[in-house]
C-alpha cells in the first residue's frame, strides 16, 4: 500500500513578538505567552504545558480529516462529536503516525515516513525517549487527576483494545498515549504511556488498538 506523508512546510512570520511559531507552521501557531496551539487545519485551540525543556499538548489531539484515507481507523468515542471534545479523537496507531491502515499489521522497518504523524506542522508524535524524559522530568507524577504539580493534564478516556469499534472500551481509569516507536512487546506493537490514578506504566500495545495522542513541539 501507498503512503501518505506529512508534505514539509515553510516557516510562517508572525506580526507579533509574543507569538512564537513552531519552525515549520504553516498550519498551526504556538504562542508561547498564552501556552497555546493553533491548529490551522480546523482551527482547534488546545492548551500547551511547558515541562523541563519540553513542550506538549496540554490536551489530547482530536482532528479529523475525512478525505485523509489514513485516518479511517480513528473514532469518538461511542461516534460522539461530544466525546471527541470532551477526551480527544481515538486513534490507532498507524492513523496516528499518518501512514496506511496496513502498518498496524507489520513492521515499518525500512519505511520512509514523518514522525510528524497526524500533529499540526512543527508538533509530532513523541517517541519512547520523549516519555521517558517526561517521566523523568515529573518523577512519574503526571498521573490521572494530578494536574496541579505540572499541568499536564492526564483524564480518564476511553481506550480501545483489539477492536476499534468505539463502543467497547477498557473501563479502568487510565490515560493513554501513543508513541512513534514501535516495541516488540506484542506481534506488531508500538510503545504507549499509561498513567493511572497513582501510577503509570510504559509498554508496548498491539497497533490496532485505539488510543489517545499527546503531540509534542518539535
Amino acid at each position: 500500500s501507498s503512503v501518505v506523508a506529512p508534505s514539509s512546510s515553510s516557516v510562517s512570520a508572525s506580526s507579533s513578538s509574543a507569538v512564537v511559531p513552531s519552525s515549520s507552521s504553516e498550519n498551526s501557531i504556538y504562542n508561547e505567552s498564552d501556552n497555546t496551539l493553533t491548529d490551522l487545519r480546523d482551527n482547534k485551540v488546545y492548551r500547551t504545558v511547558k515541562i523541563g525543556d519540553q513542550i506538549w499538548m496540554a490536551e489530547n489531539l482530536n482532528y479529523y480529516d475525512e478525505n485523509n484515507k489514513n485516518l479511517i481507523l480513528s473514532c469518538c468515542h461511542e461516534n460522539s462529536q461530544d466525546s471527541c471534545s470532551k477526551y480527544g479523537r481515538i486513534y490507532s496507531w498507524s492513523a496516528a503516525m499518518n501512514i496506511d491502515s496496513s502498518y498496524n499489521k507489520k513492521s515499518i522497518v525500512g519505511l520512509n515516513f514523518s514522525d510528524q504523524g497526524i500533529c499540526p506542522d512543527g508538533w509530532r508524535v513523541p517517541s519512547k525517549s520523549d516519555f521517558s524524559t517526561l517521566i523523568a522530568n515529573t518523577d512519574g507524577h503526571i498521573w490521572i487527576g494530578n494536574d496541579s504539580l505540572y499541568g499536564f493534564n492526564a483524564i480518564n478516556a476511553p481506550t480501545y483494545e483489539s477492536t476499534m469499534n468505539c463502543t467497547t472500551f477498557l473501563t479502568i481509569p487510565q490515560a493513554c498515549f501513543w508513541a512513534s516507536t514501535e516495541v516488540s512487546y506484542y506481534t506488531y506493537s508500538a510503545d504507549l504511556l499509561r498513567l493511572f490514578t497513582d501510577d503509570y506504566k510504559t509498554n508496548g500495545r498491539p497497533k490496532s488498538n485505539g488510543q489517545a495522542i499527546r503531540c509534542i513541539k518539535d
